[in-house]
């Protein structure tokens, strides 16, 4: 009876101290971070299984992931159309580099571009004469508006000669006759008993009648300019008459006959 029951207990210590062999042994994951940690196994046999950023450009790299859990934090620029674009970025910081047209006028503006590369296209009037011209245009578009390149000019008489109305023609046309006169002052262009003309600017000639008496010469009109030429008579016994411009250049001017006095 002894002898069995050492027998026994025998064979019961050989089997704990076989289960105690055998746990020594236990393999598994042993890293506390990862999601399958084996708290009991003593060997690390490579099946971890830890989440987290696998990217070492990564601000929140995880040298121990072994899963990518997508929560990766790359700064960088994040536009495929830069040329510093990062594909891995995840954060955009401003610093991509877009070279384009960043002009909003232009026909070819491209609102991402960062850095102006000098291909705008800005459709407009290119001429600086014209009243639209626009320094940004950079293509003609036939747009190009000119201001009224006419100017006047007033025929007029400071006194009545008593040679009666006066006619005037530029350029052998009729243009009027002056029917007043101005004592003092010098008229206006368009003034009441004066003959006003318009004309493209350049030099026109010129002249007038009245009984027994001729004027003739030229005048320049100007862009937006009202020019005067004062048709008058010479009563210091010269029968000559003389005309004066806006710029006060007299301009002899020889009768045909003497005026009545």
């Amino acid at each position: 009876m002894k002898k069995e029951y050492f027998t026994l207990l025998f064979f019961c210590l050989m089997g704990l101290l076989i289960i105690e062999s055998t746990s020594c042994k236990r393999e598994g994951c042993t890293n506390a971070k990862a999601a399958n940690y084996d708290s009991k196994a003593k060997t690390d046999d490579g099946s971890c299984v830890v989440y987290g950023c696998t990217n070492p450009k990564g601000m929140n790299y995880d040298s121990d992931a072994t899963d990518d859990d997508g929560t990766c934090v790359i700064l960088g620029c994040t536009n495929p159309k830069a040329e510093n674009y990062d594909p891995d970025a995840t954060d955009d910081i401003g610093t991509c580099i877009i070279r384009g047209c960043t002009n909003p006028n232009a026909a070819n503006y491209d609102p991402d571009a960062t850095d102006d590369d000098g291909s705008c296209i800005i459709n407009g009037c290119t001429d600086p004469e014209a009243t639209n011209y626009n320094p940004e245009a950079t293509n003609d578009d036939g747009s190009c508006v000119y201001p009224n390149l006419k100017g006047e000019a007033v025929f007029w008489t400071d006194d009545d000669y008593g040679v009666g109305y006066i006619s005037v023609y530029v350029s052998n046309s009729f243009e009027g006759k002056i029917t007043g006169f101005y004592s003092s002052g010098v008229p206006d262009c368009g003034e009441e008993g004066c003959v006003t003309i318009e004309r493209d600017a350049g030099t026109y000639s010129f002249y007038a009648t009245a009984e027994g008496g001729f004027w003739e010469g030229s005048i320049t009109i100007s862009n937006g300019i009202c020019s005067t030429m004062k048709l008058w008579v010479n009563k210091d016994g010269d029968p000559l008459f003389l005309g004066m411009d806006s710029n006060n250049n007299a301009s002899e001017i020889k009768t045909v006959e003497a005026l009545k006095e």
